[in-house]
């Protein structure tokens, strides 16, 4: 594909810009409302919005808890105590229970452009902070397209606007596929619905003889699904097997709705758990007859109320600041006087806090909620020893108290399971312990799984339960910041 790069304005601070499409995922712009991400590749030929939901993740609840814990742990003692480092920590491995859940990708949505080339001019493509509103907009065959794309947390949905300066100049495909165990049917000439399977298990190490494993489709394993319909006055829009066609359309709305089984941490996903059809066609009913610019309206009014309250501006003489981001950063290397670029910086850490954590979602895990792998690094978990701590640091110093609320939320559940943890493994009837990796599931056992050979699972990290004081410390910064006597 052949790019020819546009110009941004030195004036638009607050945009992350590049001159030609994502080439790989950690390229890729994210966008999220607290449940929903999606990653924006801005492909020209061939567009790709990865998409994730937070509430996706392998397997079910498994406490993982050792039963005769207090005898094990005199054990330990009694060999350390004697200096006996070595054989400790081999006793110490019957504590483990099984690594956490991983979190997992959803799907993908693929806009396709139909009977034309890919040579592109003028290319953009921008993450705009302002608005939460990822654009692109390229020249191609003398039309100048562009593409809108947002994910709005008031009507729970993501929206794709593509419009173009020439009448009828718009023939594209839509698609839906995912990595995981799915299934793609048409619904009705405008629409697609995804239906997929979590995988019950997803292996943490290589040595595992067993890496992901499904049970059937009403086994156990989270069940979702993702909605997709298309509004293109005066186009044509038909079904073509599990894809959809749109031809001859000057404007195309593109409305996304997803949900899973997910019914708490504390409930089997496949046994007990919600139907997501019901939650993603109840969102679809809702938002397909918003109009596009009421549903950006609502969108941008809800973000702003959280991105406005806080207004940086440090002077900035920089040539650099006229360069797309990419560049931009490169040279701030030699020349760290770009001060606009660390008020990016900063604000796009307000950005992703709002986007990945909302009253009501779970809390930002390793990777916010942004993920494409099916055995993500250290399984995109929670890793609370020191991460998860750190996503939540500049909730409060950056005036986003609401954000921090899906830790506290989680919290609560960690309480109820480290209880069992601490009665269980340590012989401790008050109080609740946590150790440094959990999951949707509230995991609160020492991770490690039973690999008495790997290396990798040593005490010095598996033996740490010290989550539950840490995580203490966030509910008391909310207080020291908020005077929230109540809370």
């Amino acid at each position: 594909m052949l790019v020819n790069a546009q110009v941004s304005s030195p004036g638009e601070d607050l945009k992350l810009w590049y001159n030609q499409p994502a080439s790989i995922w950690e390229e890729a712009l994210p966008l999220g409302n607290g449940k929903t991400g999606a990653m924006v590749f801005g492909g020209v030929g061939t567009e790709r919005l990865q998409l994730n939901d937070n509430t996706l993740w392998s397997g079910a609840p498994n406490p993982g808890n050792t039963p005769g814990g207090p005898a094990i742990l005199a054990e330990i003692r009694r060999l350390i105590f004697a200096g006996l480092y070595d054989s400790a920590a081999n006793v110490w491995k019957k504590m483990h229970g099984p690594y956490s859940a991983r979190y997992l990708p959803m799907a993908d949505l693929w806009l396709r452009t139909l009977g034309s080339d890919t040579i592109a001019s003028a290319y953009y493509r921008d993450l705009n902070l302002n608005t939460a509103t990822a654009t692109v907009r390229y020249t191609l065959n003398g039309v100048t397209y562009t593409r809108e794309t947002f994910v709005s947390h008031p009507d729970k949905a993501l929206v794709v606007r593509l419009s173009a300066n020439k009448s009828n100049a718009i023939n594209i495909s839509a698609a839906l596929s995912s990595k995981l165990k799915y299934k793609v049917a048409a619904n009705g000439k405008e629409g697609l619905v995804l239906t997929g399977k979590a995988p019950k298990f997803v292996a943490n190490r290589a040595y595992e003889k067993e890496q992901v494993v499904y049970d059937d489709w009403n086994g156990e394993g989270i069940n979702f699904e993702v909605q997709l319909k298309i509004v293109a006055p005066g186009a044509t829009v038909k079904a073509v097997g599990d894809q959809l066609h749109i031809s001859k359309a000057s404007m195309v709305t593109i409305y996304l709705t997803n949900a899973t089984s997910f019914n708490g941490f504390n409930k089997s996903p496949g046994r007990e758990g919600k139907d997501p059809h019901m939650e993603a066609g109840s969102n679809m009913q809702r938002v397909q007859n918003l109009p596009f610019e009421k549903l950006r309206q609502n969108h941008v009014a809800d973000y702003k109320r959280l991105f406005n309250r806080v207004a940086l501006k440090i002077e900035n003489k920089s040539a650099n600041a006229a360069l797309p981001t990419n560049e931009r950063l490169r040279a701030f290397a030699k020349s760290p006087d770009d001060f606009g670029l660390q008020t990016l910086y900063y604000q796009f850490g307000r950005y992703l806090m709002i986007a990945s954590s909302r009253p009501g979602s779970r809390p930002t895990n390793l990777q916010g909620i942004w993920n494409d792998h099916v055995q993500p690094p250290w399984g995109s978990n929670y890793t609370t020893n020191i991460n998860t701590e750190m996503n939540y640091w500049l909730a409060e110093n950056t005036n986003l108290s609401e954000c921090h609320q899906p830790l506290f939320d989680f919290i609560k559940e960690l309480a109820v399971n480290g209880a069992v943890t601490a009665k269980v493994n340590y012989g401790i009837n008050e109080g609740w312990t946590a150790h440094h990796n959990s999951d949707l599931w509230a995991k609160t056992s020492p991770p490690g799984g039973q690999g008495w050979n790997d290396p990798s699972a040593m005490p010095r990290w598996s033996c740490w339960p010290m989550a539950a004081g840490w995580f203490s410390t966030h509910l008391w910064e909310h207080y020291l910041f908020t005077g929230d006597v109540i809370f």
